[in-house]
């Protein structure tokens, strides 16, 4: 994710003409870690799906396309539904875009950028330790049935 988002700002630079020199590039780094974190989390998560189930994950389908949708990645939450723009608040993806923009295309200060910092870094809070428990748990299960080695 960090390395597909340096190259669409490359490219947003050479094609675009997007002023690199307005950014807070400091608030979009720190944005964009906390995202790492939150996001880890999910991918734990589904790498533990996978595990012991040996196939795709549904949930993980499921949230990539509520995140689409709802997350304000094609279009901003407040065009949404009231009842809308609560569920794109319960993802991370929602806070990630808004920090993200603010750093780079409003040139928000680090005070404006705590709300979704903070954000991020509650889902990760959350979701990392979860995570690493299903994970452990999920290991274990696949060592105990003997499925482990069956990808």
């Amino acid at each position: 994710m960090s390395l597909r988002t340096l190259i669409y700002l490359g490219w947003g630079a050479a094609l675009f003409e997007f002023p690199l020199a307005d950014a807070n590039w400091v608030g979009a780094l720190l944005i964009l870690g906390a995202s790492v974190l939150a996001f880890s989390g999910l991918g734990v998560l589904s790498a533990s799906y996978l595990l012991v189930f040996k196939r795709g994950n549904p949930v993980n389908w499921a949230i990539l396309g509520l995140s689409s949708v709802v997350g304000g990645m094609m279009y901003p939450i407040s065009v949404l539904p009231k009842w809308l723009q609560y569920v794109a608040r319960l993802i991370p993806v929602t806070y990630s875009l808004e920090g993200m923009r603010a750093a780079l295309l409003g040139r928000a200060t680090m005070r404006e950028l705590l709300p979704s910092l903070a954000a991020l870094l509650i889902y990760a809070a959350v979701l990392l330790p979860i995570s690493f428990m299903v994970f452990s748990w999920a290991l274990r299960r696949t060592k105990i049935t003997g499925t482990l080695t069956h990808f």
